[in-house]
């Protein structure tokens, strides 16, 4: 009987034991069907991940591109504004030098003309008083009048040339 219970015993771990494998075989199996559900499942994911962030690099690439157009697109305006208020300062430059020329020029026509005759006949008669009316000549004392009035007018031309452009 020992011997009977013995190989009773023995069929029945021989059948757990298969039956125990066949389990581990199917859940192996079924492992095997959800790991590659799963990585099926993860491959699509990380594929929609991937197109994701190629669509997202295409847009930043464009925005990227027209960011770039947009700041050359302003440093070219920039430098012509640049360019803008040099030139206004520029067109001021030869105003100021123009009306510079203006006076300058009547400065020039003043020296040239002769001045008021009873003006330079005052400071003549100064200079030849001043000399006592000795020595030198009236001719001397006259073109000395003359030029003193030539600069003097000059002279008032230029500094209102100065208090207006400085």
């Amino acid at each position: 009987k020992v011997v009977g219970l013995r190989a009773d015993h023995e069929s029945d771990l021989a059948e757990r034991g298969a039956a125990h494998e066949l389990h581990l075989v199917t859940l192996h199996v079924g492992h095997e069907a959800d790991w590659a559900t799963r990585l099926a499942e993860l491959s699509a994911a990380h594929e929609a991940q991937v197109a994701e962030l190629l669509s997202y690099h295409e847009a930043e690439r464009s925005t990227s591109h027209e960011s770039v157009a947009d700041r050359d697109r302003l440093e070219k305006e920039a430098a012509k504004d640049v360019e803008i208020a040099a030139l206004r300062t520029r067109v001021l430059d030869l105003e100021k030098g123009q009306s510079e020329l203006a006076v300058l020029r009547r400065m020039a026509d003043t020296l040239m003309q002769p001045p008021d005759t009873r003006e330079v006949a005052v400071a003549a008669y100064f200079y030849a008083n001043a000399r006592g009316f000795r020595g030198g000549s009236e001719r001397e004392d006259w073109w000395r009048a003359e030029n003193e009035i030539r600069v003097r007018t000059a002279a008032s031309q230029w500094r209102e040339l100065r208090q207006r452009y400085h």
